[in-house]
């Protein structure tokens, strides 16, 4: 087997070195393509139906079965090191068996990954991998859960869309309290947290010196608008915003907060 010589394919082929020095195995299929698969492995007439060439370097296998004329699988692993083929399947090597029994697994996460996703369309790539990574870690802690805990909500049909909710709402709760208790925030800000059941804290109480000096400067009038300009010193007794007389209440309450 001839060793790859470009980028594109070295990182393909010790991939598989890579996962077997972390006692990590994979079986897998290759294209034809490939400019390091010998020619040999390539569908040709000269071959038989049903005839496997194997191929062996360090602890990688490589495997061409014609399952038909004109046609080749080529597979690799590195869980095979021998030339093992099950005549009652016509010929097919143990690498091919153990690739179709257990290459379910990749459509089945496919599955699960599409039927709640977070992808969003984007011309961005590394945006598109973490949409990914996203899915891919909800379906894995999902998996590990309801190990952990077999009797969670067992009579629910769509536990998997209730279990990425609430683990959604405790990502960002905690992020929702650190906005509320940053400071000044918009009225909308507010409720929305509200609806998420975060009430925003006790303001401190401003001293004395610090609301004269807010107080003494001259503001425009929230109510007037930008064309009339019209700028006091005197604020809401409710919502703190600058109004003026005419805008006003005798107790310094703007008509918003009547």
């Amino acid at each position: 087997m001839v060793y790859p010589k470009n980028d594109e394919d070295i990182n393909r082929f010790q991939l598989a070195v890579v996962l077997s020095a972390n006692g990590l195995t994979l079986v897998g299929t290759l294209r034809k393509n490939k400019p390091f698969i010998p020619n040999e492995f390539l569908p040709s007439r000269q071959r038989h139906v049903h005839s496997a060439v194997f191929g062996f370097q360090k602890d990688i296998t490589l495997v061409s079965h014609m399952p038909k004329q004109g046609k080749a699988v080529i597979l690799f692993s590195t869980m095979h090191h021998d030339k093992a083929v099950d005549l009652e399947q016509m010929g097919k090597p143990e690498i091919n068996l153990y690739y179709n029994k257990t290459k379910g697994g990749v459509d089945s996460l496919d599955q699960l990954v599409h039927a709640y996703m977070s992808k969003r369309q984007t011309v961005r790539w590394p945006l598109s991998y973490f949409f990914n990574l996203l899915d891919v870690a909800g379906v894995a802690s999902f998996v590990i859960w309801t190990l952990q805990n077999p009797l969670w909500k067992e009579n629910k049909k769509h536990k998997r869309r209730l279990f990425l909710e609430e683990m959604s709402e405790q990502l960002v709760i905690p992020q929702i309290q650190r906005r509320v208790g940053a400071g000044r925030v918009h009225k909308s800000v507010l409720l929305s947290a509200e609806l998420c059941g975060v009430t925003a804290p006790a303001s401190a109480p401003v001293p004395a010196q610090q609301e004269e000096e807010e107080t003494g400067k001259k503001k425009r009038c929230v109510l007037c608008g930008k064309k009339k300009d019209r700028k006091s010193k005197q604020t809401c007794n409710e919502c703190k915003r600058p109004v003026c007389n005419e805008h006003s209440q005798a107790k310094r309450i703007c008509m918003e907060c009547q």
